[in-house]
C-alpha cells in the first residue's frame, strides 16, 4: 500500500512539472469605437507602466477584449493600451490601464507523507 502513495504521489509531481497550469486573468478590457475609418483595434501590453509594450493581441474589429485569451503569468502587473489601425497605420496609444493577474494555481501536494 505504501509504494502505491508513493508511486500515485511521484506521478502527481512528475505532472505538475511537465504541465504547467496557465495563469488565468479574469476580466474584459472594452473601449470606445475609434472614430474615422478603423480597420481594427490591437491591444498592446506589458509588465512596465508607461511602456513599452512588447506583445500585442489583434481584437478585430471588437471594441472588446477577454484577458484571459492572453497568456499572462501569475503574479503579474501588466498595463495595457489599445490602438486602432486602418490601412495608414497604427493611432496612437489609448490611456493605459493595468491588471494584476492574481495566483490561481494550488499548491502541490505534499511528498513524504508516512505512517510511524
Amino acid at each position: 500500500m505504501k509504494k502505491g502513495v508513493f508511486a500515485l504521489v511521484g506521478m502527481l509531481v512528475l505532472f505538475s512539472l511537465i504541465a504547467p497550469m496557465q495563469a488565468t486573468a479574469a476580466g474584459t478590457l472594452m473601449w470606445n469605437p475609434s472614430t474615422g475609418t478603423v480597420q481594427g483595434y490591437k491591444v498592446y501590453y506589458g509588465t512596465t507602466s508607461g511602456g513599452p509594450y512588447p506583445s500585442s493581441a489583434n481584437a478585430g474589429t471588437a471594441t472588446s477584449y477577454a484577458l484571459n485569451n492572453l497568456p499572462l503569468k501569475e503574479g503579474t502587473t501588466y498595463y495595457f493600451v489599445v490602438r486602432a489601425y486602418n490601412q495608414a497605420g497604427e493611432s496612437a496609444n489609448s490611456n493605459q490601464i493595468s491588471s494584476s493577474v492574481t495566483d490561481s494555481t494550488p499548491p502541490a501536494p505534499p511528498i513524504g507523507v508516512k505512517v510511524n
